[in-house]
C-alpha cells in the first residue's frame, strides 16, 4: 500500500490550460506540417452527433455513445458559448470501419470490430438483466456500475451466440475500449488545448527543453486554478 499523502481536494490545482483558440491558431502557422494540419482540421470539422455509424449497427452504436459519455465526460462542452463536444464514439466507429489501429490485439479477442460488437452486446445485456433497461437508457450511476462489471469481466456471455466472453475477454475488451476512448479524445485539438499540448507544432524543432521554459511559439497557459473551478478562458 502506498504511503504517499493524498492532497486535500482544495490543495489540488488543475493543470495549466491554453486560452481558447490558441491551438487552433497554431494550425494556421508553418510550425505545423501539412499532413498534421490536414488531420487535425478534419477532426475540428467533424459535426458531433451527425455521422451515421459505419462499422456498428444502430443498437451497438447507441451503447457505445452512452459508454463514451461516461468514460470521457465533457460537461462544459456543447453549451451555447462553449466548444462542441468531441465525438469520441464517432471516432471509434470510424476507426473500426476504416481499419487503422495500433497493430495488435489481445489473443483472447477477435478482430477489433467483432470484439466491439460482442463487448457492446454483452454490456447491454448485462444492463437489461441487472437494471431492467437498455444500457443507453440508464442513469449515470447505473451506467458506471455496468461499465465496472465489464471492467472486472463480470458480465454474462456474449449474447450474440459466441460463448466464453465472460471473464478474460470481457475485461480485455473493456481495457481496449477505455484506451481507445482516451486516444481518440486526446487526439482532438480541443482536448489538446484543454491540457496545454502543442506538440503538433514541431516543424522548427524544440529548443526550450528545460523545466518551466517554453519556446516562443508555444501558447502561454492561463494560471492554474483550484480543481473544479470555472474552466476555459
Amino acid at each position: 500500500m502506498s504511503t504517499t499523502p493524498v492532497p486535500h481536494p482544495h490543495d489540488v490545482t488543475e493543470p495549466p490550460v491554453y486560452p481558447r483558440g490558441t491551438v487552433r491558431a497554431l494550425l494556421d502557422t508553418d510550425h505545423v506540417t501539412p499532413a498534421t494540419r490536414a488531420a487535425l482540421r478534419a477532426r475540428l470539422a467533424d459535426d458531433p452527433g451527425a455521422a451515421a455509424p459505419r462499422a456498428l449497427d444502430a443498437d451497438a452504436y447507441a451503447v457505445l455513445r452512452a459508454a463514451c459519455a461516461r468514460l470521457v465526460p465533457q460537461p462544459d462542452r456543447g453549451t451555447p458559448d462553449g466548444d462542441p463536444p468531441v465525438d469520441v464514439a464517432a471516432m471509434i466507429d470510424a476507426r473500426l470501419a476504416d481499419g487503422p489501429g495500433d497493430g495488435w490485439r489481445y489473443a483472447v479477442l477477435p478482430a477489433d470490430a467483432e470484439a466491439y460488437r460482442r463487448g457492446l452486446a454483452a454490456l447491454d445485456a448485462h444492463a437489461r438483466a441487472t437494471f431492467g433497461a437498455p444500457f443507453a437508457a440508464l442513469d449515470g450511476a447505473a451506467r458506471d456500475a455496468a461499465l465496472g462489471a465489464a471492467q472486472r469481466g463480470a458480465v454474462g456471455d456474449d449474447p450474440l451466440g459466441v460463448p466464453g466472453w465472460a471473464g478474460g475477454p470481457a475485461a480485455r475488451w473493456f481495457e481496449e475500449l477505455l484506451a481507445e476512448a482516451c486516444e481518440c479524445y486526446y487526439s482532438h485539438p480541443l482536448a489538446q488545448e484543454e491540457i496545454g499540448y502543442a506538440g503538433m507544432a514541431d516543424v522548427p524543432a524544440w529548443r526550450a527543453l528545460g523545466l518551466d521554459v517554453v519556446d516562443p511559439r508555444e501558447p502561454r497557459p492561463v494560471e492554474p486554478r483550484p480543481l473544479g473551478a470555472a474552466a476555459r478562458g
